[in-house]
């Protein structure tokens, strides 16, 4: 059975090491790498009134942050996902400069690499986006952001088949 676990443990066997992705069908220039924090993995965790999606929970089960398909000779490719702290803070950041685009439950867990994009889980159990997985683009508005996946566990599966290709942009 496919689940978050699962996919996290092929991602983790078979892009472990750096190697060359095809995006598009295009063979890309450098090599990409998938990292996972092993150590103080969360249990429990919990946001001021917000709810954590299951598949959201499940990934933080498994590893407390990752660097999933990163280019680590450049730093021009990948999706860092912050460890749970980090994610409150880079929340609360948001929060901050924002203000004006922001919704109750929303919760930022990472960025990519190479540009200003944030990757947004929505947290508001009441809303009918919970859990929907949105990339939050620095300079456009919110109508523009792009919904990447309608639960964590879709876009990491996604986001892994695409071998780190932002599918977001090509399917909207």
């Amino acid at each position: 059975m496919i689940n978050m676990k699962s996919v996290l443990k092929k991602m983790e066997s078979e892009w472990g090491e750096e190697r060359i992705a095809v995006h598009n069908g295009q063979r890309i220039p450098f090599l990409l790498k998938c990292s996972f924090n092993s150590k103080n993995r969360v249990e429990g965790i919990g946001l001021n009134g917000f709810s954590i999606p299951q598949e959201l929970f499940e990934f933080y089960e498994f590893s407390n942050g990752a660097e999933l398909f990163a280019d680590h000779k450049y730093g021009q490719w990948g999706l860092h996902i912050y460890d749970f702290e980090g994610a409150v803070n880079a929340t609360k950041t948001y929060m901050e400069g924002r203000e004006s685009e922001i919704l109750y439950g929303d919760f930022i867990i990472g960025n990519f690499l190479g540009d200003s994009d944030l990757l947004l889980v929505r947290c508001d159990k009441e809303s009918d986006d919970f859990g929907f997985v949105v990339v939050v683009n620095a300079i456009d508005y919110r109508s523009d952001w792009y919904l990447a996946a309608k639960n964590f566990f879709e876009f990491i599966l996604n986001y892994s088949q695409e071998q780190g290709g932002k599918f977001w942009e090509i399917s909207n």
